[in-house]
């Protein structure tokens, strides 16, 4: 996807919001952007990405965070949907509908694998043995 890209990761956005890591492909700065957002779970009830609805309000209980953080919802919603995170994305000259958008997890379930996210995409952590 991308071999010695500029990246910057961890950027705070206004609301708490925070963006993963964004890239830049030198070769292919106007079409070679990415918005990269990791789920990595140490537990592995929560490794797999499964779908469901994210609940904003559960998402405030602890007991429920990392069940919520392990729905595609989720990343659709928080890291890739909310405003406060487009408007930040723009200051580094990525504009709505212009860039990628790329989920990298350690595995999801078989109903996420068949139906990936309309203009996301889904890259697994190779497995370490």
């Amino acid at each position: 996807m991308l071999n010695d890209g500029q990246t910057i990761p961890n950027i705070k956005c206004k609301g708490g919001y925070e963006i993963d890591l964004v890239a830049i492909d030198p070769n292919h700065p106007r079409t070679g952007k990415y918005h990269i957002e990791c789920h990595v779970a140490t537990s592995a009830g929560f490794r797999k990405l499964k779908l469901g609805k994210f609940d904003a309000e559960l998402h405030q209980v602890a007991q429920r965070k990392s069940i919520e953080r392990s729905k595609l919802d989720f990343f659709i919603k928080q890291k890739f949907g909310s405003e406060a995170v487009a408007d930040e994305l723009e200051k580094y000259g990525f504009k709505k509908g212009k860039y990628k958008k790329v989920i990298v997890a350690w595995d999801w379930d078989e109903v996420v694998r068949r139906m990936p996210p309309s203009g996301n995409t889904l890259m697994q952590i190779p497995k370490v043995a």
